[in-house]
C-alpha cells in the first residue's frame, strides 16, 4: 500500500504542469526522494482563515479572560488546542505533560477541543491545574488569548517533517509562544529564527515563564506578516496561471 502511494506521488511530480507545497521541507523531500530537479512550484503553508483575523486585544481584555477562567497573574498557561486524534501525539505528549508540571507549580495545561481528560496521566495527577473546553469554532481565538504557550509537539515521522499545521499559526495569532517539536515542517526552524517559541530536545531542561504583553504583541504581528492568505497572493496567482 505504502509502495502504491509512493509511485502514485512520484508519477504526479513528474507528469504535474505545476506543483504546490505547503513547506520547503516538503520540496526537499521531493528532491531527496523523487529527484525531483524542477523549480515550476510555490509553497503555500497552511493559513489563517478570517475568524483568525482580528485586532489584537489590549492587556485588560486579556486579564479579565484569564480572571474569568480562574488564572491567576502568576499563573503560566499552556494549551492544546485540537482533537485527540492519533496523529496527534497526546500519549507521547501526556508524558510530556507530566514532566512539565512536575517541574513548576504555577504551570496549568488547558485542553482546548473534546477531550475525555479523565483518561489523561497528567489529569489523574494533576486534576486541579488541568482543564478541557470546548467552545465555538468563532470562540477558539478568545480563549487562546488567555494561554501563553500553545503546544504543537508531534512524533518523528516523515509526516511531521513535511508538514504544515495550521494550529501553529493559529498559535501566533494569538500572541502564544509556541512550544514544538523538532523537524516540524519549516516551523522549528522559524521559531529559531523569530524568537516565537520553544523547540523541545530535553523537557527536563525546559524552564517557562509568563508571556508578557508586549512579547504577545510581537508574536501577533509576525503571524499578520506571515501567514495571512494576502501574503500569499503570488503564490495562489501562480497556480490559477498555470492551468491556463
Amino acid at each position: 500500500m505504502i509502495g502504491d502511494i509512493e509511485e502514485m506521488e512520484r508519477m504526479a511530480l513528474k507528469t504535474s504542469d505545476f506543483r504546490m507545497a505547503v513547506s520547503e521541507a516538503l520540496v526537499d523531500y521531493w528532491r531527496n526522494v523523487y529527484l525531483y530537479d524542477k523549480d515550476n512550484h510555490v509553497v503555500i503553508p497552511c493559513t489563517l482563515s478570517k475568524d483568525f483575523i482580528r485586532n489584537f486585544p489590549d492587556g485588560a481584555f486579556i486579564r479579565s479572560m484569564r480572571k474569568k477562567e480562574g488564572f491567576g497573574e502568576e499563573d503560566i498557561v499552556v494549551v492544546f488546542s485540537g482533537s485527540s486524534s492519533g496523529w496527534q501525539s497526546l500519549k507521547q505528549s501526556d508524558e510530556l505533560f507530566l514532566k512539565l508540571m512536575g517541574k513548576n507549580e504555577k504551570i496549568k495545561l488547558v485542553f482546548l477541543g473534546k477531550h475525555e481528560v479523565s483518561e489523561y496521566n497528567v489529569y489523574k495527577k494533576y486534576p486541579g491545574r488541568v482543564m478541557q473546553k470546548q467552545v465555538d469554532e468563532k470562540e477558539v481565538l478568545d480563549f487562546l488569548y488567555i494561554a501563553d504557550y500553545g503546544w504543537l509537539v508531534r512524533e518523528q515521522s516523515m509526516t511531521n517533517r513535511v508538514a504544515s499545521p495550521v494550529k501553529f499559526a493559529e498559535y501566533l495569532s494569538a500572541g502564544l509562544k509556541v512550544i514544538i517539536s523538532e523537524n516540524l515542517g519549516d516551523y522549528s526552524e522559524f521559531c529559531k529564527e523569530n524568537d516565537c517559541g520553544i523547540v523541545v530536545k530535553d523537557i527536563e531542561h525546559l524552564q517557562l515563564n509568563r508571556v508578557e504583553y508586549q512579547e504577545k504583541l510581537k508574536i501577533y504581528r509576525m503571524a499578520m506578516q506571515y501567514f495571512t492568505k494576502e501574503k500569499y497572493k503570488a503564490e495562489y496567482e501562480a497556480v490559477l496561471k498555470s492551468g491556463e
